[in-house]
């Protein structure tokens, strides 16, 4: 998106984290059933980031990714998680946003409440992850520095965070517990999410699955219409 499209005057911004297929995780279930997990679990994290009004939306994508419509796109920068993540809070509110949430693409039971919640507080807002980190985080420009250096990859992520803001006197506000879409073993604990979601996927972008690389690997050019907002509820729900 040109600079000049930016909606700056929103002053706020989510901020998503996409992970290329190229470098793609291993959900247990088969190559291209994994590519399919990936794809869906991003297009239902984007669809939810677009119902949010007022809001920009800015992408941080990893290797190759879907091109999403209607985003900012930032490039990575950053040789460790550590670094890519903090690089990316900085060159977010560096483009004049003045709050900011930070979410994973492989969260399928986000919520829109979530996102509510943390793009309008004036406190840190931490989801915690099953798995001892972090699922997203709202923070103004003041609050990147609590970020920096933590244990990442490490299940005392979240507590250790927890423990410098409470350390610093800063005010922390928590959403349920969720949980991240990480490996084979996350995998087989939420099959029946998964399976649900790729089928929604499959029924809502058959165009997608229809022309493929040699490769087998599915193209993903531009969101098509229409949208999961588009389906009734019913069906939308992956409770």
């Amino acid at each position: 998106m040109p600079a000049q499209q930016m909606n700056i005057a929103k002053r706020q911004a989510l901020l998503l984290f996409i992970q290329g297929e190229g470098k793609g995780k291993s959900f247990g279930f088969g190559r291209r059933m994994d590519q399919s997990i990936h794809q869906a679990m991003i297009y239902r994290t984007y669809d939810l980031l677009q119902r949010i009004h007022h809001t920009d939306i800015v992408v941080v994508q990893d290797g190759e990714a879907p091109l999403l419509a209607d985003a900012i796109y930032l490039p990575q920068r950053g040789t460790n998680l550590n670094e890519c993540f903090c690089t990316a809070l900085q060159d977010t509110f560096a483009l004049g946003y003045e709050r900011v949430v930070a979410v994973g693409g492989d969260i399928p039971t986000l919520d829109s409440n979530d996102l509510y919640q943390a793009l309008y507080s004036n406190e840190v807002v931490l989801g915690p992850s099953c798995d001892g980190g972090f699922y997203l985080a709202g923070l103004g420009k003041e609050d990147v520095r609590f970020f920096n250096n933590l244990p990442w990859r490490q299940s005392h992520l979240f507590s250790h965070l927890i423990e410098r803001l409470a350390d610093s006197r800063r005010c922390c506000e928590q959403l349920p517990r969720r949980r991240d879409i990480d490996h084979a073993t996350d995998g087989r604990k939420n099959a029946s999410l998964l399976m649900k979601l790729v089928h929604v996927w499959l029924n809502i972008y058959p165009s997608i699955h229809s022309r493929s690389t040699a490769r087998g690997q599915f193209l993903t050019d531009r969101i098509p219409e229409p949208r999961y907002s588009a389906l009734p509820p019913p069906v939308f729900s992956l409770a």
